[in-house]
């Protein structure tokens, strides 16, 4: 089994520490970090996308990983039997570039034939998730994941 633990650092040093430490006292395999902070990302062991929105790092255990893809608010790696693909979609982008992340994102689960573990960051709502409402994105994403 692999655990894996999600957090939204905001960019924030401090927070970033302390999900490490989390993630490491936890027994965490993992730890994705949208909006991680760009110097705690530089110094450690982390896999970031091309535009530091979304890491990745191996906090315990011995697993062999390796890049499977990154992207722009996109990054991937491949372990042995699975593919965790980590996600951050900015609150303040247009509706074009949330539409293409999505695109992209499917595109690297088909093109995958292990298990696939997607978290991230999409921020939007839907009441599927138990938001009071569903907005734009959430209609989109509803959509995607239906198809």
């Amino acid at each position: 089994m692999i655990k894996t633990l999600l957090i939204n650092n905001n960019r924030s040093l401090l927070s970033n520490d302390l999900s490490e430490e989390i993630a490491t006292r936890g027994s965490f395999n993992f730890l994705v970090a949208t909006e991680p902070n760009v110097y705690s990302v530089a110094r450690a062991h982390w896999v970031p996308d091309r535009n530091g929105d979304v890491a990745i790092r191996r906090v315990a255990g011995n697993m062999d990983y390796s890049l499977y893809h990154r992207g722009e608010g996109i990054v991937a790696i491949e372990l042995c039997d699975m593919v965790i693909i980590a996600v951050y979609i900015s609150p303040n982008c247009t509706l074009e570039l949330f539409q293409h992340r999505i695109f992209c994102l499917q595109r690297i689960m088909m093109q995958s034939r292990k298990i696939v573990l997607v978290m991230g960051d999409f921020n939007y709502n839907t009441a599927l998730a138990g938001a009071e409402s569903t907005n734009t994105r959430g209609r989109i994403t509803s959509y995607h994941r239906s198809a």
